[in-house]
């Protein structure tokens, strides 16, 4: 079998609770097969089951461990959403008001047409260059936030704001840019301050996580 690697999987189905045995030897089988990377199994947020194996970065030769930081990606755009909703909740954004309002220096097309709300649901009408052009736009890890919205993000109107469903990376790029701007503030320090107690520890691992990527020149907006 091919070798693979899974960065982290979150089993949370029944059947599973209380059997760590087996789990351990179904486990172990992925692990003879090649599997790296990291297991958790949770229940009611306590942990019955967690491990890391195998290498997290083959040049440097760097194991999983607890110190490892993932790649987040998507899940980024729950924490993005929720940032959105809290500064609504404090009057500092008004879903029904455009980008330019807060970000007037976005260059695009629906700068004046597409609204937060819009961003939000995923029906900014935006020709979806960074979704078209996938592998030349995420073969480079090191892109600034504002060089990648000009290049990517910026385009032309395919279809009027709020009228079709279409998932994409840059609405919500562009919502992390306007968390920065209302906040004046980085998306790291706004995700700190606004997250409630129920999701500390998570906001605390996305932190570190940005943290991470950060200090290697990337931006997780994603």
């Amino acid at each position: 079998m091919k070798k693979f690697s899974v960065f982290f999987l979150l089993f949370t189905f029944h059947l599973i609770i209380g059997q760590t045995k087996k789990v351990a030897t179904v486990m172990d089988s992925y692990i003879q097969k090649g599997f790296n990377g990291a297991v958790l199994i949770a229940k009611d947020g306590k942990i019955e089951y967690l491990k890391y194996t195998g290498i997290a970065n083959r040049h440097y030769d760097i194991k999983f461990s607890e110190a490892s930081r993932f790649h987040i990606f998507s899940v980024t755009k729950t924490f993005t959403a929720a940032l959105i909703m809290k500064l609504y909740e404090e009057n500092k954004i008004n879903l029904d008001t455009t980008i330019s309002t807060y970000y007037p220096e976005y260059k695009g097309e629906g700068r004046d047409k597409i609204t937060i709300k819009n961003l939000l649901t995923y029906s900014s009408g935006r020709d979806l260059q960074e979704m078209r052009d996938f592998l030349d736009v995420y073969s480079n890890n090191i892109w600034g936030l504002d060089t990648f919205i000009d290049k990517y993000c910026s385009g032309k109107l395919i279809n009027p704001p709020g009228t079709k469903f279409d998932y994409s990376n840059g609405d919500y790029i562009l919502l992390g840019k306007i968390i920065e701007k209302v906040s004046g503030k980085s998306y790291e320090e706004v995700l700190r301050e606004k997250n409630t107690t129920t999701v500390k520890n998570a906001a605390y691992r996305l932190s570190a996580s940005y943290r991470y990527h950060k200090r290697h020149g990337r931006r997780v907006f994603l």
